[in-house]
């Protein structure tokens, strides 16, 4: 499958800033770098900035007229938290991770449905071994994971007719800012972002439809094979 013309949200940093480069890397047409600090990334003939901001419905919807020509959806961006689902003093920030990471994306998802159907295009969205396997440390966002895996479930089987590809991908822990912002360490025991973005890229090109991205989702897939229960889930319906 040729990249043609990508968006990605959460661009301008950790794992999104990585997949503008692989992409980039892998000859895509043209790179809209979604994100909520635009004029932090300089414009080229490739790669766009756009405004994205996942809990502002205008800024969705302008991001799409303005990416019209898009075929490839990378939903990169969401925002993590390190407590748990009891141990938290309040839900608040729960609810937050939940409206950005699945609200937010699905809004993101809905918005571009009709310019992917149009340009016979993809949906990729990066998860997390989380979204499998919960981490009591992370609750909300494993939690917020799992959730958008099944929604993910859900869109492919709606949008096969019309023939827009959705993929979903699981990583485990990355050297990001993001992590290391939280844990006091982005490097030890986790995977390169550079390395899984050329993965991810990799997986898309290749047609995959489920991308393990790192050592430690490999190590997952064997213990959980959730495509031969959803194939036969979408045979039933």
């Amino acid at each position: 499958m040729s990249l043609g013309r990508v968006f990605v949200t959460g661009a301008n940093r950790g794992l999104g800033a990585e997949l503008v480069k692989a992409c980039l890397e892998a000859g895509a047409d043209k790179i809209y770098a979604g994100c909520r600090q635009p004029a932090e990334l300089t414009p080229d003939d490739i790669i766009r900035p756009v405004y994205l901001e996942l809990e502002d419905s205008d800024s969705i919807e302008q991001a799409v007229t303005s990416s019209s020509d898009t075929t490839i959806l990378i939903n990169n961006a969401g925002i993590i938290g390190y407590e748990g689902v009891m141990s938290a003093t309040s839900l608040n920030h729960a609810k937050q991770v939940m409206d950005v990471n699945l609200w937010g994306t699905l809004a993101v998802c809905r918005g571009f449905q009709p310019v992917l159907v149009a340009n016979g295009g993809c949906i990729v969205n990066i998860l997390s071994i989380g979204a499998l396997v919960a981490y009591p440390v992370a609750g909300p966002y494993c939690a917020s994971k799992a959730a958008l895996f099944s929604a993910t479930q859900s869109m492919r089987a709606e949008l096969a007719s019309s023939g827009v590809r959705v993929v979903a991908v699981f990583v485990g822990p990355m050297q990001t800012d993001m992590v290391a912002q939280h844990r006091g360490d982005g490097s030890s025991g986790r995977s390169s972002p550079v390395a899984v973005a050329r993965r991810v890229v990799q997986g898309i090109v290749a047609g995959d439809t489920d991308i393990y991205a790192d050592e430690v989702a490999d190590g997952l897939r064997s213990l959980y094979d959730h495509k031969r229960a959803e194939q036969q889930t979408r045979s039933r319906a």
